[in-house]
């Protein structure tokens, strides 16, 4: 399989990761193959034992074929390593592509992840909840290479595709596999779902930008009134579309494009769609770039540019543009040329003058197809916080999910830790229990802050009093449950004195918030 191929399988993930981000569905471990290499030790120890699950889901899997053929040849390989082993043979890029179906079909909430995979997965989401429209069409031009380049060797492309598309074709091959066939479907899927973000990418938000913090802070009109507008949303504007057209369509008024501007901190001629392309003078280097002092027509390029301005660069062999972020600029003081310092990677020394390497900026205070804009609004934002659910729990049912998520701890308070060596975290139904037992065990008033934490003290009480003291504990216990709103009540509880413990035993059993669900518990408290 060719290095396209494998760029091909990852950029898939990415874009079944986007899709799950966007919806909250389960994520796959193959939706974060950034872990696979961490995984081997588990894969190596643990293969016969979840193996037949997966053999299970062959007939459902949507290619049948193809998983099964990737759980017979993961079967051999694990064989073979651990009679002839090499460090980490999931650290290779091929991994992917040549199990994907299995990594496809094991959730990553019921892998008992590790803190550094975690770190991993939270990373990956951030970086995919970023996506523009440049990432979605460097994700469909790699699926569609690496589709086609797989129909070619089955004779499946022709000349005018080739043509259009403006590619040569690869030899054709007869022994053709069933395999090839469901990778092509794989890839086929994929570009399915790209055509249709593409096409309504002007719809899509993000929820890391809060719209109205961005509008004041973008402003720069002080003589308008911008308290008016109480929120905004996100979208973008189409190719070709002005100003007031956008208002109208968003707004109802084309008048209202000034609202608009304002709110975006633009100016005329507000959209450049365009841009100045500005070739390099030099190489590029780790992730720095030179352009002259000026452009052809004698302007200065250096007011051209500001920290945080997003550019695209580009060249004769990089078929997409790379978008980067603008984070210091100096002018060498002799030359007078300009030193650019951008985000992302340190590669861009695959920029190189000899390719027609350039750069291409944008007028200041513009906006273009490229970028979200800024809709102000009337409407208040809703007050109600929507808190995050874990990856983890993404599976899990909506009780377990409002059991909240803390440290493990051991019957005797300790932290504990997993197999890798990572604090191990308490959800769902044991958390419940958890949170409860500690109340339990905690003497109201000895936390500071907290004075209303934990069971009420009876230690030392006469026991002459004991239908006092049942009271007290029962109407202690019930209030901490109640309190919690990991609970919707406490269906009972019966609280017994005992003689020979010189205490009392109780129990009681908890109803969980939403659910049918209700947690036992017993425990002794001593006089």
């Amino acid at each position: 399989m060719s290095h396209g191929k494998e760029t091909a399988y990852s950029r898939l993930a990415d874009l079944q990761l986007w899709y799950k981000i966007q919806d909250e569905s389960v994520l796959k471990l193959s939706d974060v193959p950034a872990i696979i290499p961490l995984r081997w030790f588990y894969f190596r120890d643990q293969w016969e034992f979840f193996k037949p699950g997966l053999e299970a889901r062959v007939a459902t899997y949507f290619e049948p074929d193809m998983l099964r053929s990737h759980i017979d040849t993961l079967d051999t390989f694990i064989k073979v390593q651990r009679t002839s082993p090499i460090p980490n043979p999931f650290s290779k890029r091929s991994v992917l592509f040549k199990y994907y179906s299995v990594f496809d079909n094991m959730e990553l909430a019921k892998l008992n992840i590790s803190y550094e995979e975690r770190i991993i997965v939270e990373a990956e989401i951030k970086r995919v909840s970023r996506f523009t429209k440049t990432d979605f069409i460097d994700i469909r031009d790699n699926l569609r290479a690496a589709r086609d380049e797989l129909a070619d060797q089955a004779g499946g492309t022709d000349e005018s595709y080739n043509a259009t598309f403006t590619r040569n074709a690869v030899p054709a091959r007869t022994n053709i596999r069933i395999l090839d066939i469901s990778i092509m479907r794989l890839f086929s899927e994929g570009l399915k779902s790209i055509d249709f973000i593409l096409a309504n990418i002007f719809s899509l938000d993000t929820t890391t930008v809060d719209p109205f913090a961005l509008a004041k802070a973008n402003a720069n009109n002080s003589a308008y009134a911008l308290e008016q507008h109480k929120s905004g949303r996100l979208t973008t504007l189409n190719f070709g579309e002005d100003l007031q057209s956008l208002a109208a369509r968003t707004m109802g008024d084309p008048d209202k494009f000034i609202e608009i501007a304002i709110a975006n901190g633009l100016k005329a001629p507000y959209v450049d769609e365009i841009g100045e392309k500005i070739s390099l003078i030099s190489n590029g280097n780790s992730n720095l770039i030179n352009i002259a002092k000026s452009d052809n027509n004698g302007e200065p390029n250096f007011n051209k540019f500001y920290v945080n301005q997003v550019v695209f660069l580009s060249s004769n062999t990089e078929t997409v543009q790379d978008q980067r972020t603008v984070q210091s600029i100096k002018e060498v003081a002799i030359s007078g040329e300009i030193i650019l310092e951008f985000d992302g990677e340190k590669d861009l020394s695959r920029y190189k003058l000899a390719e027609n390497a350039a750069i291409r900026v944008f007028k200041p205070n513009t906006i273009n197809s490229s970028f979200m804009i800024l809709i102000p609004s009337t409407e208040p934002l809703p007050d109600d916080l929507k808190q995050e659910v874990p990856f983890f729990l993404k599976s899990s049912t909506e009780d377990e999910r409002q059991a909240k998520v803390d440290l493990f701890m051991t019957d005797d308070r300790d932290l504990n830790f997993t197999s890798s060596g990572d604090l191990q975290l308490s959800y769902g139904l044991q958390n419940a229990a958890q949170a409860i037992a500690i109340k339990m065990e905690v003497e109201r008033g000895t936390l500071s802050r907290h004075p209303n934490f934990g069971l009420v003290n009876v230690k030392g009480e006469l026991t002459n009093n004991t239908s006092g003291l049942k009271a007290m504990l029962s109407s202690s216990i019930t209030q901490q449950v109640e309190s919690d709103p990991r609970f919707e009540r406490l269906e009972q509880i019966t609280v017994q004195y005992v003689s020979d413990l010189h205490g009392f035993k109780i129990y009681l059993q908890a109803r969980l918030s939403g659910s049918q669900v209700v947690i036992p518990i017993s425990f002794s408290v001593n006089l």
